[in-house]
């Protein structure tokens, strides 16, 4: 009987056990999930339009000055959405 109580509570841990590493996979899968739209919702309204005529007159980018060039293109990393696990 001793031996039945302790496989059954080692049973029960390990399934408590996988059953967190299951809800923490989701969440962390969730969260990249959303950080992939995040950046691409930044990425498409840092676009101009093909058919936007007011850019077509658009003023060239010395790319030789460094300070003009430096982040060109990045998003900001602290608009991303947090890593809320124990949400």
């Amino acid at each position: 009987m001793k031996e039945t109580a302790q496989a059954t509570l080692e049973l029960t841990a390990a399934l408590i056990l996988l059953m967190l590493l299951l809800v923490g996979a989701t969440k962390i899968f969730m969260w990249l999930s959303g950080l992939v739209v995040h950046r691409q919702v930044v990425y498409e309204n840092s676009r101009v339009s093909a058919a936007d005529q007011s850019t077509w007159n658009v003023a060239v980018t010395d790319l030789s000055d460094v300070n003009q060039t430096t982040g060109v293109g990045e998003p900001d990393d602290s608009t991303y959405p947090a890593l809320n696990v124990f949400k």
